[in-house]
């Protein structure tokens, strides 16, 4: 993948491209390498048998919803660091389809006064079919909620819970420069655990983690970013490393676990705050009033919640999404809450923070 980066600009820029393989392999290996400036690079699955005409060539694909992004289905491979070479271990595979249509995505900040030609390589070695005895997959494990106030500092995170015994190949982060430092963590059986088995604390080159690293069913993946904000404006998620921030971790690993894993099913959001949920329904009541953007306000609000309080949350917004539709439209989302989701609005009214 070859594109040019003006100078002064930030881009996300996506083509299709077809792998060459004339029948199904198995990877044993893969490898890349990429120009200076790309602060990620990653390898998307798609739902494509061949690539279309009106989607040849790159296009920018910033928030992932544009056309070419419709047709993503899964992370494949991922990477932020400049050189990389992740062998999987004897007898584990990663299956490719023949002719295989992916999506590859480099994301380019270009901070001086000359164009960046880059150049992206990406290599797959492949093994004997025979000698596979395990799949591996690739997990993305994506934070959906941040906030970061004018001049101050913050922190944010989710926990996915693993179904069944799996080992981490290679992980590596991902957050914007506002980011001080990542951590990870296994926590088995509950109880929250004191070290992380992975930190890192460079925004553009993190350190890529090196595995195997055996994690039982059972255990939930959890991981926290930090961060310090010197603008005189709030930051929130989002894909924009100039304006906004992230909190990402990736890998793969093995045995592939069916379901949705790979996209953490499961997720908890790591509450740092001291709202209860009965607060953070008050908070999101304001935003549809105030003159503010909503998205961002009800963002805002889930990261003030305590342990359990977006959870709680969560859940009460997805019964309401799901039985008060007609309601909700008609301004009446709180009374229909309350008649059809009375488990998970009385979980959430009574819920109280820890001391």
């Amino acid at each position: 993948m070859a594109l040019t980066v003006p100078p002064h600009q930030e881009l996300h820029t996506c083509q299709l491209a077809t792998l060459p393989n004339t029948g199904d392999v198995e990877a044993i290996s893969f490898s890349h390498e990429y120009s200076p400036g790309s602060h990620h690079f990653l390898v998307i699955q798609t739902d494509l048998d061949a690539i279309p005409t009106d989607l040849a060539g790159q296009y920018d694909c910033t928030f992932g919803n544009e056309p070419i992004m419709r047709h993503a289905r899964g992370v494949l491979y991922g990477a932020q660091t400049p050189i990389g070479h992740f062998p999987l271990p004897s007898g584990v595979g990663f299956r490719f389809k023949a002719r295989q249509v992916v999506i590859l995505q480099a994301h380019y900040l270009n901070g001086t006064d000359t164009p960046i030609e880059a150049v992206l390589h990406f290599g797959i070695d492949t093994g004997n079919p025979e000698d596979i005895h395990q799949q591996a997959g690739y997990m993305f494990f994506y934070d959906p909620f941040i906030y970061v106030p004018p001049g101050g500092v913050a922190a944010s995170g989710i926990s996915c819970n693993v179904p069944s015994d799996i080992n981490i190949i290679s992980a590596s982060s991902h957050y914007h420069q506002r980011g001080t430092g990542m951590r990870v963590w296994m926590d088995e059986r509950g109880i929250p655990a004191d070290q992380p088995f992975y930190e890192t604390h460079d925004w553009q080159h993190s350190l890529d983690f090196h595995g195997p690293f055996q994690v039982p069913a059972g255990s939930r993946l959890r991981f926290q970013c930090d961060y310090a904000n010197t603008d005189t404006t709030a930051v929130f998620e989002g894909p924009n490393a100039k304006t906004s921030e992230m909190c990402v971790l990736g890998g793969l690993y093995y045995p592939k676990l069916s379901g949705s894993f790979d996209n953490c099913d499961s997720l908890s959001v790591v509450g740092a705050g001291t709202s209860t949920c009965s607060d953070l329904v008050d908070c999101e009541a304001t935003c549809v009033d105030a003159n503010v953007d909503v998205n961002n306000c009800k963002e805002k609000c889930v990261v003030s919640g305590c342990p359990r309080a977006a959870d709680l949350l969560l859940q009460l917004t997805a019964c309401t999404q799901q039985q008060c539709h007609d309601e909700c439209a008609a301004q009446h989302c709180r009374e229909c809450a309350m008649a059809k989701c009375q488990t998970e609005a009385n979980a959430c009214l009574t819920q109280a923070c820890a001391p």
